[in-house]
């Protein structure tokens, strides 16, 4: 099985889980950018492998890389 946390994209983001409990970030090329600051809008890993497998990894982790 193909964990996120042992991929290379996958990055700990202590700010969110102290708001927001998302602490595992997915930080792929190709994530959307926010139209207002260019900024690139990392999901959390959560959503990228269960809730939007269309764009996102999917549970079958199709952008996973070994770190």
């Amino acid at each position: 099985m193909k964990l996120c946390k042992d991929c290379k994209w996958h990055r700990r983001n202590l700010l969110g889980r102290l708001i927001a409990n998302e602490a595992q970030q997915c930080v792929r090329p190709g994530l959307s950018k926010d139209m207002v600051t260019g900024k690139v809008g990392y999901k959390p890993c959560s959503l990228e492998r269960d809730y939007i497998p269309a764009y996102g990894c999917g549970n079958d982790a199709k952008y996973w890389e070994a770190k």
